[in-house]
């Protein structure tokens, strides 16, 4: 079988969930006999006719122009949309038929959601993360249930091996809360994680990029005026000092807007972390009773997780859970048959 794979290049510049999704299934089909091709719009493929499928990861502007290429072209296409959003389903569905109505008076604009439905309405297969995210691509974006398949998210079975020694020599610091992501985006909510840490006795470690925005200047500033703030730069994603801190680290937190479900706090998981996590998302999905909530609106909620997860005794039940069910491993099976109902 050989496949197309389609990722956005912004993906290159944000090592985020996508980028990590679409570079770990590509390597377990790989392995599984699978021919896969990386998109290189520098080096595009002579015919679109000599794949058996494509898989576009991530619905929206970037890949908008291919899925409709290729849907003209006759070839299969699977479509990973990574979509959430706060707005109801009802919401969504009402703004797009407005904008149905409108555009023939204002040419040329589309919203978010009208573009995402478009990816996903070219798409002969649909894989959501979570039933969550399956929901809102049904019944806000308007794709058929028979068109949707959740595939979940996989975790590295690395991070359970890691040792914590690389980063106490390094850094020399224990029993600490642990961020790594994309500091700068306002979805990932460090402003208000970092305001809650104005009050709370533990060290916040925090790795990634603040990026060159207004809000990533004002959470750098934030943090340089807590002294229990450790900030470190982004780490690559196969870095032996990433595994190592998620080692390190007593609890791991995501205080996001959302999370479809949160890769990083998966793989800390993996690594005997304590999880704290936003509830909007369908992160309960994957973390069950298995992490603390919160609010990612209040910064009081915030405060509270992550003083409760600090009084909590550490359980191996997630991560034996998500060894036995969530690796990469298991997320390409489920892949491989998805990919198998196109292609019989």
């Amino acid at each position: 079988m050989n496949v197309l794979f389609i990722t956005p290049l912004s993906a290159g510049i944000v090592q985020g969930g996508v980028r990590t999704q679409s570079y770990r299934t590509a390597r377990l089909l790989e392995e599984k006999g699978i021919r896969i091709t990386r998109f290189d719009p520098w080096n595009p493929p002579q015919s679109l006719e000599e794949f058996d499928l494509a898989h576009i990861f991530l619905a929206g502007g970037e890949t908008l122009n291919m899925a409709l290429r290729l849907s003209e072209a006759s070839v299969p296409l699977v479509v990973s949309p990574v979509f959430f959003t706060r707005r109801e389903a009802s919401s969504i569905r009402i703004s797009r038929r407005i904008e149905s109505v409108t555009k023939w008076l204002v040419k040329g604009v589309q919203t978010d959601y009208s573009v995402k439905s478009a990816v996903c309405k070219a798409a002969d297969l649909v894989l959501p993360n979570t039933q969550a995210e399956a929901e809102l691509v049904e019944h806000g974006l308007g794709v058929p249930a028979q068109n949707i398949t959740v595939v979940p998210n996989g975790v590295d079975p690395r991070f359970s091996n890691g040792t914590p020694d690389l980063f106490h020599q390094k850094y020399g610091i224990k029993n600490f809360v642990l961020f790594a992501g994309d500091v700068g985006a306002p979805r990932k909510n460090i402003w208000r994680l970092l305001k809650a840490f104005e009050e709370i006795e533990k060290d916040l470690v925090i790795i990634g990029s603040f990026g060159d925005s207004e809000y990533g200047d004002e959470c750098k500033k934030l943090a340089e005026l807590n002294e229990r703030v450790l900030l470190i730069d982004t780490l690559n994603h196969d870095d032996p000092l990433l595994v190592s801190a998620f080692a390190a680290a007593d609890t791991f937190i995501l205080p996001s807007k959302f999370e479809t479900p949160g890769i990083a706090a998966m793989e800390a998981a993996l690594a005997d972390c304590k999880i704290v996590i936003t509830q909007i998302g369908g992160t309960t999905e994957i973390f069950g009773d298995d992490a603390t909530y919160l609010n990612p609106n209040s910064i009081h909620s915030i405060r509270k997780a992550v003083n409760a997860s600090s009084l909590k005794p550490k359980s191996d039940t997630l991560k034996v859970r998500l060894s036995e069910h969530y690796t990469w491993e298991k997320v390409a099976e489920r892949t491989l048959e998805a990919y198998r109902k196109l292609t019989g």
